[in-house]
């Protein structure tokens, strides 16, 4: 009896150590499950907006509208010029417009343009040579040159031959005298000179 009762106890012990290893078992591989399940998931949670987003791409495209211009062939050159380009008048008729309007503009009166004398007064002339007189300057500037007496003047047509004496004595062309004045030309009606940019004439002694 007592044999019995422990081949019970030990196969009740065997059948309890195996449902520990079962449960054992099971407990480590249901996270392993759980794992897989959640990555094929998301896998196709991916695939799905993968494709939304490419559906919505091609619809996108095909809402597209491609704008061209039109073509003018020569069928249909007609239909490109404009309404008016086909009701414009005639020659006959446009040439009788001109006409009109020609009679009309030579009917109205024309009043000449009278022009009023300058009241601006006139700049002296100028001797030959271009320099004014030094006595048509003015004041001022005569007063700011130092004192010049043209003593000799003979003019020649040949320049080597020229003769020129102020405040007694004897100056050539080109060079400048007191407080720089500048002798630029010995003209046969006097002398040519130049003070502060501006030119005038002196006459030859009488």
């Amino acid at each position: 009896m007592s044999s019995i009762l422990d081949a019970l106890k030990k196969s009740e012990r065997q059948r309890s150590l195996g449902r520990d290893l079962i449960f054992r078992h099971d407990s480590h591989a249901a996270p392993s499950r759980l794992t897989w399940v959640a990555v094929a998931v998301l896998a196709i949670l991916l695939l799905l907006a993968l494709a939304v987003g490419v559906s919505f791409s091609l619809r996108q495209a095909e809402t597209v509208e491609v704008v061209t211009k039109p073509t003018v062939s020569g069928e249909n050159v007609n239909d490109a010029v404009p309404a008016d380009a086909n009701n414009a008048a005639p020659p006959a008729v446009r040439v009788e417009a001109l006409r009109e309007l020609v009679d009309e503009t030579r009917s109205v009166p024309h009043t000449p343009t009278v022009l009023k004398p300058s009241t601006a007064p006139l700049a002296p002339a100028l001797p030959p040579g271009g320099a004014p007189w030094l006595s048509s300057l003015p004041e001022a500037f005569r007063n700011s040159l130092p004192p010049l007496d043209v003593n000799i003047h003979v003019y020649s047509p040949d320049e080597s031959r020229r003769i020129l004496y102020i405040n007694n004595r004897q100056v050539q062309q080109g060079e400048r005298i007191q407080a720089g004045v500048l002798i630029e030309e010995i003209a046969q009606d006097g002398v040519i000179l130049r003070f502060r940019g501006q030119r005038f004439k002196l006459p030859r002694p009488s």
